[in-house]
């Protein structure tokens, strides 16, 4: 499924394809927080507060402005 689709069903609610659409980045999301925190546990607590705020607030995203990957 692309991108795209995944934002929208994702928008609607729809768990499983939040998870698809989050779980390519959380590899590069994890090795930037620990580039600069330099806490293995931090990093983690960051992007796990990260991807809270990505999914709470989803429904503002507008792929017409952005990609999704540098949003």
């Amino acid at each position: 499924m692309d991108e795209k689709s995944l934002i929208e069903k994702s928008k609607q609610g729809d768990n499983n394809d939040i998870n698809l659409l989050l779980k390519p980045y959380g590899i590069q999301a994890q090795q930037t927080s620990y580039l600069l925190l330099h806490d293995y546990a931090l990093a983690q607590d960051a992007v796990q507060e990260a991807l809270i705020q990505t999914h709470s607030s989803l429904n503002r995203f507008d792929l017409n402005k952005a990609a999704f990957k540098t949003w």
